[in-house]
């Protein structure tokens, strides 16, 4: 007997037991059912409180991502900002060294 006969005749024997089972009362099969409803009521409210904390989340994860392009966008201003300042005073700088330049050249010439 190969292994796919073996459970085929097992499958039967089994199926065969249970016909001749005791079958559940009307008042079992009535409470079973009303458990397993209750049981899928309370399945369906966890499952819609589940979609509600989700989309909660989903709406946090963006104002996050929000703030932090904003935050980024902040940095990248400062950030230019500073290098202006930076290019500013350097700028400064030259026309200061410039100036006293001129001013000591109109000096040697007047000493002169």
């Amino acid at each position: 007997m190969t292994r796919a006969q073996a459970m085929w005749l097992m499958r039967h024997v089994e199926l065969d037991q249970n016909a001749h089972m005791p079958q559940e009362e009307p008042e079992q099969l009535t409470e079973l059912l009303q458990e397993q409803n209750q049981r899928l009521k309370d399945l369906t409210r966890h499952q819609k409180k589940l979609a509600t904390d989700l989309a909660s989340s989903q709406e946090h994860i963006q104002q996050l991502q929000e703030q932090q392009l904003l935050f980024h966008k902040e940095q990248e201003a400062r950030q230019e900002a500073r290098q202006n300042q930076v290019e500013d005073g350097s700028k400064d700088r030259q026309d200061y060294r410039q100036d006293f330049s001129k001013i000591a050249q109109r000096l040697e010439d007047l000493i002169d």
